[in-house]
């Protein structure tokens, strides 16, 4: 299966096609179904995340223009395969950069949301808990954050390393967490 997020970014203003959502493909792309149309209405997604549980889709999302409400997008979880999704927690709400999965914990989840701050689910997205803002993790700038992105590491025997990198609006603002 094959998974795929979509928006109307280009290199020119944002313009470009229709904002359709996430695809997907069980035929190695011969034919593509779309998923969350309604829930991804104006939003550009910035990552799809499969789990090793077919049925459970991650998606971080953002909204499209200025002019949509500043709230629109976050991380969004299905449970039904891609029949539906819903915002996984209130507090993830906006303009959710990233989201990655832990390689060496299936259950843990790290998201990125703009001004919100990073966070991370130990029960394959049921809670979430800020971890940026915890002693010794702190990230510069998250609290004013335009694009938040994680990467992580990890091999067998070893615990994970969880990196981010913040953009702010300031031209000498860059951080590495």
């Amino acid at each position: 299966t094959i998974l795929a997020g979509t928006g109307q970014f280009s290199s020119y203003g944002k313009d470009g096609g229709s904002v359709c959502g996430v695809f997907r493909s069980a035929d190695g792309g011969a034919s593509w179904q779309v998923l969350g149309r309604d829930e991804f209405l104006r939003l550009s997604i910035r990552r799809v995340v499969p789990t090793s549980d077919p049925n459970v889709i991650f998606v971080a999302a953002e909204r499209f223009t200025l002019d949509d409400p500043k709230d629109s997008g976050g991380v969004y979880r299905s449970s039904d395969g891609g029949a539906t999704f819903a915002l996984v927690d209130p507090r993830l709400a906006g303009t959710a950069t990233d989201i990655i999965a832990d390689p060496m914990q299936t259950s843990r989840f790290y998201a990125a949301v703009c001004r919100k701050g990073i966070f991370r689910s130990d029960d394959s997205g049921q809670t979430w808990s800020r971890i940026d803002d915890a002693a010794g993790a702190a990230v510069g700038g998250i609290d004013a954050a335009v694009n938040i992105r994680l990467a992580i590491s990890g091999s067998p025997g070893r615990v994970s390393r969880l990196y981010a990198g913040v953009v702010t609006n300031d031209t000498d603002s860059i951080s590495f967490g």
